[in-house]
Protein backbone atom coordinates (compact mmCIF):
# COMPACT_ATOMS: atom_id res chain seq x y z
CA UNK A 1 0.00 0.00 0.00
CA UNK A 2 1.45 3.35 -1.00
CA UNK A 3 1.37 6.34 1.26
CA UNK A 4 -0.88 9.03 -0.21
CA UNK A 5 -2.15 12.42 0.76
CA UNK A 6 -5.27 13.70 -0.92
CA UNK A 7 -8.42 15.62 -0.20
CA UNK A 8 -10.78 12.64 -0.20
CA UNK A 9 -10.21 11.63 3.40
CA UNK A 10 -11.20 13.21 6.70
CA UNK A 11 -11.16 16.98 6.95
CA UNK A 12 -10.01 19.21 9.76
CA UNK A 13 -12.83 20.56 11.87
CA UNK A 14 -12.48 23.79 13.81
CA UNK A 15 -14.78 22.38 16.48
CA UNK A 16 -12.48 19.38 16.98
CA UNK A 17 -9.40 21.59 17.18
CA UNK A 18 -11.13 23.75 19.81
CA UNK A 19 -12.08 20.60 21.73
CA UNK A 20 -8.48 19.41 21.61
CA UNK A 21 -7.10 22.74 22.79
CA UNK A 22 -9.54 22.85 25.72
CA UNK A 23 -9.02 19.15 26.57
CA UNK A 24 -5.22 19.36 26.40
CA UNK A 25 -5.14 22.57 28.42
CA UNK A 26 -7.47 21.12 31.05
CA UNK A 27 -5.48 17.88 31.38
CA UNK A 28 -2.21 19.78 31.62
CA UNK A 29 -3.57 22.05 34.34
CA UNK A 30 -5.17 19.17 36.24
CA UNK A 31 -1.98 17.11 36.16
CA UNK A 32 0.04 20.13 37.22
CA UNK A 33 -2.23 20.53 40.25
CA UNK A 34 -1.75 16.80 40.96
CA UNK A 35 2.02 17.31 41.06
CA UNK A 36 1.81 20.45 43.22
CA UNK A 37 -0.94 19.69 45.74
CA UNK A 38 -1.23 15.89 45.85
CA UNK A 39 2.33 14.75 45.30
CA UNK A 40 3.84 17.99 46.67
CA UNK A 41 6.66 17.41 44.19
CA UNK A 42 9.09 20.31 43.83
CA UNK A 43 9.96 20.21 40.13
CA UNK A 44 12.50 23.02 40.42
CA UNK A 45 15.40 20.61 40.63
CA UNK A 46 17.79 18.60 38.49
CA UNK A 47 17.34 19.40 34.76
CA UNK A 48 14.67 22.04 35.35
CA UNK A 49 16.90 23.97 37.74
CA UNK A 50 19.88 23.65 35.39
CA UNK A 51 17.87 24.95 32.42
CA UNK A 52 16.83 27.97 34.49
CA UNK A 53 20.41 28.52 35.56
CA UNK A 54 21.63 28.24 31.96
CA UNK A 55 19.05 30.80 30.86
CA UNK A 56 21.11 33.46 32.66
CA UNK A 57 24.14 32.52 30.54
CA UNK A 58 22.49 33.70 27.33
CA UNK A 59 25.52 35.81 26.41
CA UNK A 60 27.71 32.68 26.39
CA UNK A 61 25.32 29.70 26.13
CA UNK A 62 27.98 27.03 25.88
CA UNK A 63 26.93 24.27 28.24
CA UNK A 64 28.90 21.08 27.73
CA UNK A 65 25.71 19.05 28.27
CA UNK A 66 22.75 20.98 26.85
CA UNK A 67 22.25 22.60 23.50
CA UNK A 68 21.09 26.21 24.03
CA UNK A 69 17.64 26.45 22.43
CA UNK A 70 15.41 25.79 25.42
CA UNK A 71 17.38 27.84 27.93
CA UNK A 72 17.43 30.75 25.45
CA UNK A 73 13.65 30.45 25.08
CA UNK A 74 13.32 30.57 28.86
CA UNK A 75 15.53 33.66 28.92
CA UNK A 76 13.40 35.28 26.20
CA UNK A 77 10.10 34.65 28.00
CA UNK A 78 11.59 35.85 31.29
CA UNK A 79 12.72 39.05 29.57
CA UNK A 80 9.39 39.63 27.84
CA UNK A 81 7.57 39.26 31.17
CA UNK A 82 10.06 41.61 32.91
CA UNK A 83 11.18 38.87 35.28
CA UNK A 84 7.92 39.24 37.22
CA UNK A 85 7.14 35.54 37.59
CA UNK A 86 8.81 32.68 39.46
CA UNK A 87 10.96 30.25 37.44
CA UNK A 88 8.45 27.40 37.41
CA UNK A 89 5.58 29.64 36.28
CA UNK A 90 7.61 30.76 33.26
CA UNK A 91 8.69 27.23 32.42
CA UNK A 92 5.21 25.77 32.93
CA UNK A 93 3.84 28.43 30.59
CA UNK A 94 6.32 27.39 27.89
CA UNK A 95 5.67 23.68 28.42
CA UNK A 96 1.90 24.11 28.54
CA UNK A 97 1.80 26.05 25.27
CA UNK A 98 4.13 23.50 23.67
CA UNK A 99 1.96 20.63 24.91
CA UNK A 100 -1.22 22.07 23.39
CA UNK A 101 0.57 22.84 20.10
CA UNK A 102 1.97 19.30 19.93
CA UNK A 103 -1.48 17.74 20.47
CA UNK A 104 -3.02 19.89 17.73
CA UNK A 105 -0.19 19.11 15.29
CA UNK A 106 -0.69 15.37 15.86
CA UNK A 107 -4.35 15.85 14.96
CA UNK A 108 -3.37 17.73 11.78
CA UNK A 109 -0.85 15.04 10.80
CA UNK A 110 -3.39 12.26 11.27
CA UNK A 111 -5.87 14.16 9.09
CA UNK A 112 -3.12 14.79 6.53
CA UNK A 113 -2.59 11.03 6.15
CA UNK A 114 -6.32 10.44 5.67
CA UNK A 115 -6.58 8.39 8.84
CA UNK A 116 -9.68 7.96 10.96
CA UNK A 117 -10.07 8.81 14.65
CA UNK A 118 -7.84 11.91 14.46
CA UNK A 119 -9.12 13.49 17.65
CA UNK A 120 -8.90 10.21 19.58
CA UNK A 121 -5.33 9.58 18.41
CA UNK A 122 -4.33 13.14 19.33
CA UNK A 123 -5.73 12.52 22.82
CA UNK A 124 -3.81 9.23 23.01
CA UNK A 125 -0.67 11.24 22.25
CA UNK A 126 -1.63 13.73 24.94
CA UNK A 127 -1.83 10.99 27.60
CA UNK A 128 0.76 8.66 26.09
CA UNK A 129 1.61 5.90 28.59
CA UNK A 130 3.80 7.04 31.50
CA UNK A 131 5.26 10.12 29.77
CA UNK A 132 2.50 11.98 27.92
CA UNK A 133 1.54 14.13 30.91
CA UNK A 134 4.42 13.61 33.32
CA UNK A 135 7.12 14.72 30.88
CA UNK A 136 5.03 17.71 29.82
CA UNK A 137 4.28 19.01 33.31
CA UNK A 138 7.94 18.42 34.21
CA UNK A 139 9.07 21.61 32.45
CA UNK A 140 12.32 20.63 30.84
CA UNK A 141 12.92 20.72 27.09
CA UNK A 142 11.12 17.52 26.09
CA UNK A 143 7.65 18.73 25.16
CA UNK A 144 8.92 21.89 23.45
CA UNK A 145 11.28 19.71 21.44
CA UNK A 146 8.49 17.26 20.61
CA UNK A 147 6.28 20.11 19.34
CA UNK A 148 9.10 21.31 17.08
CA UNK A 149 9.76 17.78 15.86
CA UNK A 150 6.09 17.30 15.00
CA UNK A 151 6.13 20.60 13.11
CA UNK A 152 9.16 19.32 11.19
CA UNK A 153 7.24 16.16 10.28
CA UNK A 154 4.22 18.18 9.22
CA UNK A 155 6.25 20.47 6.94
CA UNK A 156 8.28 17.51 5.66
CA UNK A 157 5.16 15.76 4.44
CA UNK A 158 3.75 19.01 3.05
CA UNK A 159 7.07 19.59 1.22
CA UNK A 160 7.23 23.10 2.63
CA UNK A 161 11.00 23.10 2.74
CA UNK A 162 11.64 26.56 4.12
CA UNK A 163 9.33 25.92 7.06
CA UNK A 164 10.82 22.43 7.48
CA UNK A 165 14.33 23.89 7.54
CA UNK A 166 13.42 26.47 10.18
CA UNK A 167 11.67 23.91 12.39
CA UNK A 168 14.55 21.44 11.97
CA UNK A 169 17.14 24.09 12.82
CA UNK A 170 15.26 24.86 16.04
CA UNK A 171 15.00 21.15 16.84
CA UNK A 172 18.73 20.61 16.52
CA UNK A 173 19.57 23.38 19.00
CA UNK A 174 16.77 22.52 21.46
CA UNK A 175 17.49 18.88 22.32
CA UNK A 176 20.19 16.36 21.35
CA UNK A 177 17.54 13.65 20.95
CA UNK A 178 16.51 15.30 17.68
CA UNK A 179 19.94 14.47 16.27
CA UNK A 180 18.50 10.98 15.79
CA UNK A 181 15.42 12.28 13.93
CA UNK A 182 16.30 15.35 11.89
CA UNK A 183 19.30 14.00 9.90
CA UNK A 184 17.38 11.04 8.37
CA UNK A 185 14.40 13.27 7.62
CA UNK A 186 16.66 15.85 5.98
CA UNK A 187 18.63 13.27 4.01
CA UNK A 188 15.46 11.64 2.73
CA UNK A 189 14.09 15.00 1.60
CA UNK A 190 17.42 16.01 0.06
CA UNK A 191 17.65 12.93 -2.14
CA UNK A 192 13.94 12.63 -2.96
CA UNK A 193 13.04 16.23 -3.83
CA UNK A 194 15.33 18.51 -5.80
CA UNK A 195 13.51 21.60 -4.57
CA UNK A 196 14.69 20.86 -1.03
CA UNK A 197 18.40 20.78 -1.86
CA UNK A 198 18.96 24.51 -1.92
CA UNK A 199 17.44 25.16 1.50
CA UNK A 200 17.63 22.09 3.77
CA UNK A 201 21.43 22.27 4.36
CA UNK A 202 20.85 25.59 6.11
CA UNK A 203 19.12 23.74 8.97
CA UNK A 204 22.49 22.81 10.49
CA UNK A 205 23.92 26.34 10.43
CA UNK A 206 22.68 27.42 13.90
CA UNK A 207 24.00 24.20 15.47
CA UNK A 208 27.37 24.42 13.69
CA UNK A 209 27.67 28.13 14.51
CA UNK A 210 27.05 27.36 18.18
CA UNK A 211 29.65 24.57 18.14
CA UNK A 212 32.23 26.81 16.45
CA UNK A 213 31.65 29.65 18.90
CA UNK A 214 31.92 27.16 21.76
CA UNK A 215 35.20 25.86 20.36
CA UNK A 216 36.55 29.42 20.42
CA UNK A 217 35.15 29.98 23.91
CA UNK A 218 36.77 26.84 25.35
CA UNK A 219 39.73 26.76 22.97
CA UNK A 220 38.83 23.14 22.24
CA UNK A 221 37.38 22.03 18.91
CA UNK A 222 35.84 18.92 20.52
CA UNK A 223 34.52 20.77 23.58
CA UNK A 224 30.98 19.45 23.30
CA UNK A 225 31.79 15.91 22.22
CA UNK A 226 34.04 14.98 25.15
CA UNK A 227 31.29 15.11 27.76
CA UNK A 228 28.40 14.17 25.51
CA UNK A 229 29.88 10.90 24.25
CA UNK A 230 31.04 9.76 27.68
CA UNK A 231 27.69 10.46 29.35
CA UNK A 232 25.30 9.55 26.55
CA UNK A 233 26.75 6.68 24.58
CA UNK A 234 29.73 5.18 26.40
CA UNK A 235 28.74 2.00 28.22
CA UNK A 236 28.39 2.53 31.96
CA UNK A 237 28.90 -1.14 32.80
CA UNK A 238 30.85 -4.22 31.76
CA UNK A 239 28.40 -4.70 28.87
CA UNK A 240 30.28 -3.25 25.87
CA UNK A 241 27.28 -2.81 23.56
CA UNK A 242 23.52 -2.32 23.99
CA UNK A 243 24.10 -1.14 27.54
CA UNK A 244 20.86 0.82 27.52
CA UNK A 245 18.72 -2.07 26.32
CA UNK A 246 20.34 -4.85 28.35
CA UNK A 247 21.92 -3.07 31.31
CA UNK A 248 18.76 -2.27 33.32
CA UNK A 249 17.92 -5.99 33.59
CA UNK A 250 21.23 -6.55 35.43
CA UNK A 251 20.94 -3.52 37.68
CA UNK A 252 19.46 -5.39 40.63
CA UNK A 253 16.86 -2.64 41.02
CA UNK A 254 13.20 -3.53 40.40
CA UNK A 255 12.19 0.01 39.29
CA UNK A 256 15.11 0.10 36.84
CA UNK A 257 14.21 -3.33 35.50
CA UNK A 258 10.59 -2.23 34.99
CA UNK A 259 11.78 0.90 33.16
CA UNK A 260 14.12 -1.32 31.14
CA UNK A 261 11.17 -3.52 30.21
CA UNK A 262 9.23 -0.45 29.01
CA UNK A 263 12.23 0.64 26.95
CA UNK A 264 12.43 -2.82 25.41
CA UNK A 265 8.71 -2.76 24.57
CA UNK A 266 9.26 0.60 22.89
CA UNK A 267 12.15 -0.89 20.93
CA UNK A 268 9.98 -3.81 19.80
CA UNK A 269 7.13 -1.47 18.80
CA UNK A 270 9.60 0.51 16.69
CA UNK A 271 10.73 -2.69 14.94
CA UNK A 272 7.07 -3.61 14.33
CA UNK A 273 6.41 -0.14 12.94
CA UNK A 274 9.51 -0.30 10.75
CA UNK A 275 8.54 -3.64 9.20
CA UNK A 276 5.00 -2.65 8.37
CA UNK A 277 5.88 0.92 7.36
CA UNK A 278 8.39 -0.51 4.90
CA UNK A 279 5.79 -2.88 3.48
CA UNK A 280 3.33 0.00 3.12
CA UNK A 281 5.95 2.42 1.74
CA UNK A 282 5.19 4.81 4.59
CA UNK A 283 8.33 6.90 4.67
CA UNK A 284 7.56 8.87 7.84
CA UNK A 285 7.00 5.60 9.70
CA UNK A 286 10.28 4.19 8.39
CA UNK A 287 12.24 7.25 9.43
CA UNK A 288 10.71 7.56 12.91
CA UNK A 289 11.10 3.85 13.62
CA UNK A 290 14.75 3.89 12.56
CA UNK A 291 15.35 6.94 14.76
CA UNK A 292 13.88 5.26 17.85
CA UNK A 293 15.78 2.04 17.15
CA UNK A 294 19.06 3.97 16.79
CA UNK A 295 18.40 5.76 20.09
CA UNK A 296 17.74 2.45 21.84
CA UNK A 297 20.90 0.90 20.44
CA UNK A 298 23.14 3.92 21.11
CA UNK A 299 22.25 5.30 24.55
CA UNK A 300 23.64 3.86 27.75
CA UNK A 301 21.54 2.74 30.71
CA UNK A 302 21.60 6.17 32.39
CA UNK A 303 20.13 7.97 29.37
CA UNK A 304 18.03 5.18 27.82
CA UNK A 305 14.75 6.48 29.30
CA UNK A 306 14.89 9.19 26.61
CA UNK A 307 13.74 6.46 24.20
CA UNK A 308 10.42 6.24 26.05
CA UNK A 309 10.18 10.01 26.60
CA UNK A 310 10.34 10.65 22.86
CA UNK A 311 8.48 7.51 21.77
CA UNK A 312 5.11 9.28 21.95
CA UNK A 313 5.84 10.61 18.48
CA UNK A 314 5.40 6.99 17.34
CA UNK A 315 1.63 7.40 17.60
CA UNK A 316 1.79 8.67 14.00
CA UNK A 317 3.31 5.58 12.31
CA UNK A 318 1.52 3.18 14.65
CA UNK A 319 -1.83 4.80 13.83
CA UNK A 320 -1.06 4.49 10.13
CA UNK A 321 0.02 0.86 10.38
CA UNK A 322 -2.79 -0.28 12.65
CA UNK A 323 -5.42 1.30 10.41
CA UNK A 324 -4.03 -0.42 7.36
CA UNK A 325 -3.68 -3.98 8.61
CA UNK A 326 -6.65 -6.29 9.30
CA UNK A 327 -7.66 -6.14 12.95
CA UNK A 328 -10.40 -8.16 14.60
CA UNK A 329 -10.87 -5.44 17.22
CA UNK A 330 -12.90 -2.54 15.86
CA UNK A 331 -12.14 0.91 17.25
CA UNK A 332 -15.32 2.68 16.21
CA UNK A 333 -16.63 2.67 19.76
CA UNK A 334 -16.20 5.83 21.82
CA UNK A 335 -16.31 3.76 25.00
CA UNK A 336 -13.24 1.78 23.90
CA UNK A 337 -11.32 4.96 23.18
CA UNK A 338 -12.40 6.38 26.53
CA UNK A 339 -11.17 3.25 28.30
CA UNK A 340 -7.79 3.42 26.52
CA UNK A 341 -7.36 7.09 27.37
CA UNK A 342 -8.35 6.47 30.99
CA UNK A 343 -5.85 3.61 31.33
CA UNK A 344 -3.12 5.78 29.83
CA UNK A 345 -3.95 8.59 32.27
CA UNK A 346 -3.60 6.10 35.12
CA UNK A 347 -0.12 5.13 33.92
CA UNK A 348 0.84 8.81 34.03
CA UNK A 349 -0.59 9.18 37.52
CA UNK A 350 1.37 6.14 38.71
CA UNK A 351 4.60 7.27 37.05
CA UNK A 352 4.16 10.75 38.52
CA UNK A 353 3.89 9.12 41.95
CA UNK A 354 7.07 7.16 41.22
CA UNK A 355 8.88 10.34 40.17
CA UNK A 356 7.86 12.16 43.33
CA UNK A 357 8.85 9.31 45.64
CA UNK A 358 12.07 8.10 44.05
CA UNK A 359 14.10 11.30 44.43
Amino acid sequence: MDQTINNSGPREKISEIKTLILSAGFMYLLFLLYFIFVLKFDLFRSDVYQYWKESYNWRAPFSTWWVPGYSLLVALVRGLTFNLFPPLVIMWFISGISYVIAVVIVYKIIIMFNLKYAIQIALVFAVFPFVGLTESVNPRADITTTALLLLSLFFFEKKQWLAFTLASALCLITHKATWFFIPPLSLFAFFQDRKSRMIIPFSVIPLFAWMICGAVYYNDIFWFMHYGISKLIKSSSSIPVLDGLIGPFFSGSLPKMIKGFLVFLTFLSAIFSLIYSYRMHFRVGIILAISIIMMAISLNRYEIWAVVRFSKIMVVPLAFVLQNIPLKIKMNSNSRWALIILLFILTNISFGYYMANSQ
